[in-house]
């Protein structure tokens, strides 16, 4: 029982995430320069947007949203729109530009490191340009979800938005995406190279079949591109993991066909290609082996769920 601990603990390599990000020094001080510069903040949320946090103390939140926030039906409604343009963001591996459910202009800045997004960065909280008689009725009726309840903390906060130019929008977000990617890689290097020889090839090998699980790839071809010889990698898949390379294609296969699965417009054979089975035959069987269901059953378990 202990070796087998020992087995699982090595087969985990140091893995950077988004909460790693938010504790890395460089990430505070590219907070300090984002204030100093557009006078905003900047949150990191996780891969799903479900969890976040500012990388400084949250001076600089726009009045507006502290105000919508401050209200649990607004809180709600800025959560649920976080999370569906994190996820646009996340599906489109680039930086989205956005009107948020309350009416202001915001951004989404996927941080991708050998090809997983681990985190996205959001900034914004601004208006395009100044406000105009009027606009405060339009963004009221965004708001219906208030009722006939007192809005005028809203109305005074929204005048007060800070207004940055499309062209300023753009230097900003190109900014964000070029610092966060930037440190995000450098440390995801600085924890390969800190990891013993064997490690680093099976943490490639991990990266590799993340990046390319859909196709079909031989052993040769992977050996050679995380630069093991075909029994090396083999022995270090096996000693590090205790499981094969195919066996690993196969759990990324199938973990993204259950995501897939999830859209009741696909059809079970358009799922099993777009993951890389040769037919829907394979697919079936290696499925059931690793879930206990079919395809099928599956997803018609997610109907009860």
């Amino acid at each position: 029982m202990k070796d087998e601990k020992e087995r699982k603990s090595a087969a985990q390599p140091p893995r950077l995430d988004w909460q790693t990000l938010v504790g890395l020094p460089e990430f505070a001080e590219f907070y300090r320069l984002i204030r100093r510069l557009f006078g905003m903040d900047i949150a990191l949320l996780s891969p799903d947007a479900r969890q976040g946090s500012l990388l400084g103390p949250g001076r600089e939140i726009n009045p507006f949203c502290r105000a919508v926030q401050l209200r649990p039906e607004g809180l709600a409604r800025c959560r649920a729109c976080d999370r569906e343009h994190a996820s646009l963001a996340h599906r489109g591996g680039h930086p989205l530009r956005y009107t948020c459910h309350a009416g202001l202009t915001e951004f989404i800045i996927p941080v991708i490191v050998d090809g997983e997004v681990l985190a996205h960065l959001q900034c914004g909280q601004i208006l395009d340009r100044p406000v105009e008689p009027g606009d405060w009725q339009r963004i009221r009726k965004r708001l219906d979800w208030a009722g006939g309840r007192d809005t005028r903390d809203l109305a005074s906060a929204f005048r007060r938005t800070r207004v940055l130019s499309a062209a300023t929008q753009e230097d900003l977000i190109s900014l964000l995406k070029l610092i966060a990617q930037h440190t995000a890689t450098a440390h995801a290097r600085k924890l390969l190279l800190e990891q013993a020889p064997g490690e680093r090839i099976v943490t490639r090998t991990q990266t590799l079949l993340k990046q390319r699980f859909r196709e079909e790839l031989s052993i040769g071809q992977v050996a050679s591109a995380v630069g093991a010889s075909r029994r090396n990698l083999t022995r270090l898949l096996r000693q590090q993991t205790g499981a094969s390379l195919l066996e690993h294609v196969h759990r990324l296969r199938i973990a993204h066909a259950c995501d897939m699965l999830q859209n009741r417009n696909l059809k079970i054979a358009e799922i099993a290609l777009a993951c890389g089975f040769g037919s829907i035959q394979q697919f079936n069987r290696i499925f059931r082996k690793r879930t206990g269901r079919t395809p099928t059953r599956w997803r018609a378990r997610l109907r009860t769920a």
